[in-house]
């Protein structure tokens, strides 16, 4: 039977697995490499559009996180996601 820690375990490393794709992803997207993102500047001014979040709110919501553009576009930094899809998965 799995407890509550367990469930927050796999919570939590759902959330960073995902976090890795998003960053992949914008990385690509933005041709640049995930070293130089960062996390803590809104992925908006490093170059990412608005086309573009439409394509990682896809990814998000596939991934079984029920975020949508303006939950994603009101801070677009990843540190913020990263908080956004923990409380989401909640």
């Amino acid at each position: 039977m799995a407890t509550s820690a367990d469930t927050s375990a796999d919570t939590s490393q759902n959330v960073d697995e995902l976090i890795e794709k998003v960053k992949a992803r914008v990385a690509e997207l933005l041709d640049t490499d995930i070293a130089s993102l960062d996390e803590d500047e809104e992925l908006m001014d490093q170059g990412l559009d608005s086309v573009r979040l439409v394509e990682i709110v896809s990814l998000v919501r596939a991934e079984g996180f029920q975020a949508d553009f303006a939950d994603l576009a009101e801070d677009s930094s990843l540190s913020a996601w990263r908080e956004l899809l923990a409380d989401l998965a909640s």
